[in-house]
């Protein structure tokens, strides 16, 4: 009865995507997409592979069972309560750390579907509220776990049958995508098995794929041994910072200028081909005409509707270290709590674009002359079909003493430029003024 019921719980990691597509109709499959390119390439191997597949799985699965019975009885009883309290946490909104109760759990009972099930459960009770953070977190919990039981398969030798290549592929990708950034001997183990991996598949997939993944697996090999190198100085000197100063390339400035009168060509040459940060101290008042402090900004967008993002530990690999809140508020709204010291520092209105929402503070607004020959805004990209990152550009942003976005690199190459104003000395009776907090 156990491997029938392993069995079963194989085939519905076969034919589960494929079904639950069919069923639910286009609407569900349209909103999985991304989903399924994370997910089992099941759907697309012949049928006598699967059925190839499905045999020897079975036959794994009994070989295995026969040869370590009470180790794997064990292992089974400490993955059920890892899975238990993962379930909890789920319920609790945890989702990372119940992620990685439920890959503690996989790695215990490699041949057990349950963990795959409730995380893909959970996936799909997940609404568009959710924040983006978590849906990643739930994504990559899927891989990690499909990726242990593709191992344990391949170990076992069920995927040496003429319909696997594309399964093999998948497990040589999701070893390179999942390497355990703390755990050099493990990520070199995940590394190896992956290149080996993409060894055996010669001609079996397409040669653009697999050149572009034997790539990036020499690249991997690259970063790996630097940490490799960069751990063990660590370890001989103790002086994290001396190590960094390895890393780093020399700056190109020591000191940030204060200048006024500053040409468009010296701003060129000087400090945008140079890469040098320059503070134009006689500018401000020729972008807004006029004076446009929190007052003013308030009185003309305030009825404007924003979004605040949030910063924390669990959206650490989103862009700028923010994650969605799901706290949405007028600008009037939002500003008050600013300014009356009542906002939270992990809340922060991050680069909120004006055009379409505030023409009333555009309609005063000048580009600066250093700018105007941004190249997006001279071609037509929005009409012939690409689009221009920035076209709610110029934005806003305000926030409290201590908020922002984490340090991260604008990889569009743009050229950011900022005018800064602090928060009105003006607080509600028996609380003490912000220390800081601003509006740009």
């Amino acid at each position: 009865q156990v491997e029938s019921l392993s069995l079963a719980r194989t085939q519905l990691l076969l034919f589960a995507p494929r079904a639950m597509a069919g069923r639910k109709g286009g609407e569900q499959a349209a909103a999985r997409k991304d989903d399924h390119q994370a997910s089992p390439l099941w759907p697309h191997l012949p049928a006598a592979g699967v059925a190839l597949v499905l045999a020897l799985v079975a036959a794994a699965m009994v070989s295995n069972r026969m040869s370590s019975g009470g180790e794997l009885l064990g292992s089974s009883v400490a993955a059920e309560r890892l899975m238990t309290e993962a379930e909890v946490l789920l319920r609790e909104g945890r989702v990372p750390v119940a992620v990685s109760r439920l890959v503690a759990a996989q790695e215990l009972d490699p041949t057990s579907l349950r963990a795959l099930e409730m995380l893909r459960g959970f996936r799909e009770s997940l609404d568009g509220s959710m924040p983006q953070h978590t849906r990643a977190a739930v994504k990559s919990g899927v891989e990690q776990l499909e990726r242990i039981i593709y191992a344990d398969l391949y170990t076992q030798g069920a995927l040496s049958g003429a319909g696997s290549q594309k399964l093999l592929l998948r497990l040589a990708q999701l070893h390179m995508l999942h390497l355990p950034v703390n755990d050099l001997e493990r990520a070199g183990q995940d590394l190896t098995a992956a290149r080996a991996i993409l060894g055996k598949l010669g001609g079996s997939v397409g040669p653009a794929t697999l050149e572009v993944c034997s790539s990036l697996a020499s690249k991997l090999s690259d970063v790996l041994e630097e940490r490799r190198r960069l751990t063990a100085h660590l370890r001989e000197t103790g002086d994290a910072k001396e190590v960094a100063l390895t890393m780093l390339p020399a700056p190109s400035f020591s000191s940030v200028d204060r200048r006024s009168g500053l040409s468009a060509k010296e701003f060129s040459e000087e400090y945008l081909a140079k890469g040098r940060p320059v503070i134009i101290t006689d500018y401000a008042t020729r972008v807004l005409q006029g004076t446009w402090d929190w007052e003013r900004v308030r009185s003309v967008c305030g009825d404007m509707q924003v979004a605040l993002r949030r910063r924390s530990a669990d959206a650490r690999q989103q862009w700028a270290g923010l994650g969605e809140s799901g706290v949405n508020s007028t600008l009037a709204a939002w500003m008050d709590e600013v300014i009356g010291g009542r906002a939270p520092s992990d809340l922060y209105l991050m680069d909120w674009g004006l055009v379409g929402n505030c023409d009333g503070l555009l309609k005063h607004f000048h580009m600066p002359r250093y700018f105007v020959g941004d190249l997006w805004k001279r071609l037509p990209f929005n009409t012939s079909g690409a689009r221009d990152p920035f076209g709610g550009h110029p934005s806003l942003f305000v926030g409290a003493a201590g908020s922002g976005s984490a340090l991260h690199v604008e990889l569009s190459h743009c050229v950011v430029a900022t005018a800064a104003s602090p928060p009105p000395e003006r607080t509600p009776p028996g609380l003490k003024p912000p220390p800081g907090g601003g509006v740009q």
